[in-house]
């Protein structure tokens, strides 16, 4: 009974584990995406000018 409440622990927090890390690079993305949007900004801004 030990041993199976072991597994099932070490498998949640796999699942945790690896939930954190797709959040990480869903935010990485996003991130990516704004500076991407940030820099077309700022060119048009210069080409105003």
């Amino acid at each position: 009974m030990a041993l199976m409440l072991i597994i099932v622990l070490i498998i949640g927090f796999a699942g945790i584990i690896g939930n954190q890390y797709a959040s990480l690079r869903r935010m990485d993305d996003l991130q990516r995406s704004v500076k991407e949007i940030e820099m077309q900004l700022r060119d048009l801004r210069n080409k105003e000018k």
